[in-house]
């Protein structure tokens, strides 16, 4: 018995109807390689370790956030007090977003803020808040979460302390770090970080969003 040729299975076949012979060029496909392309250096590809200074690339350092740091972080409060400021504080309850009442729109949106001290964290990882505290009324009372919060703030600048909430008595605790850590490295401005929080976050005119929703007008 003869043996089967494998060649021929590779031959080019005719078609059953036109009886003419295909092959994968005039069928318009391209033939399998298994070559390997040797004209490819991958390490001339790799971008150098200062690829950054030869483009002049410079990082934009992150837009502090307005509000209290998470609280599973330590994060230590700046003890420079000229460093805070007491602005009127409108909290937006559809989307949790603060803004900064400018005094000029105090009457517009009386009784929907607050007086509050914007106090300057920042966590380990470099991340920059400013916790809004509510200030005491012309009564001079203060619930017992802001209370425990401006005697925090008061108490720990300059450690590393995280924040937790204690629901059966209304109030925050503290806990302060057991490791030994470098003070944090503040931006050297603090007018220049305070400019950035607020970036956006002022209502000083009528035609603000707020107001125009507020006045359903939006």
């Amino acid at each position: 018995m003869d043996k089967h040729d494998d060649s021929k299975a590779n031959e080019p076949k005719a078609s059953p109807t036109t009886g003419e012979t295909h092959t994968p060029e005039s069928l318009g496909l391209k033939p399998k390689s298994d070559s390997v392309p040797k004209n490819i250096d991958l390490q001339a590809l790799v971008l150098p370790q200062d690829f950054g200074a030869m483009v002049g690339l410079e990082e934009e350092p992150a837009k502090p956030t307005l509000g209290r740091p998470p609280k599973q972080t330590f994060f230590s409060v700046n003890p420079d007090e000229s460093a805070r400021i007491s602005v009127g504080v409108f909290k937006d309850e559809l989307d949790g977003e603060s803004y900064i009442v400018a005094p000029t729109m105090f009457d517009e949106l009386a009784g929907e803020f607050a007086p509050k001290i914007l106090v300057p964290c920042i966590t380990r990882q470099g991340a920059t808040y400013y916790w809004p505290i509510r200030l005491a009324g012309s009564d001079g009372r203060l619930d017992p979460w802001n209370e425990s919060a401006i005697r925090i703030v008061n108490k720990h600048a300059g450690q590393w302390i995280r924040v937790v909430s204690h629901q059966d008595v209304g109030a925050y605790g503290v806990i302060t770090a057991t490791g030994h850590f470098d003070p944090p490295e503040w931006p050297a401005s603090s007018e220049d970080l305070l400019k950035r929080a607020l970036e956006g976050r002022v209502i000083d005119s009528i035609d603000h969003p707020v107001v125009q929703r507020l006045r359903g007008v939006l």
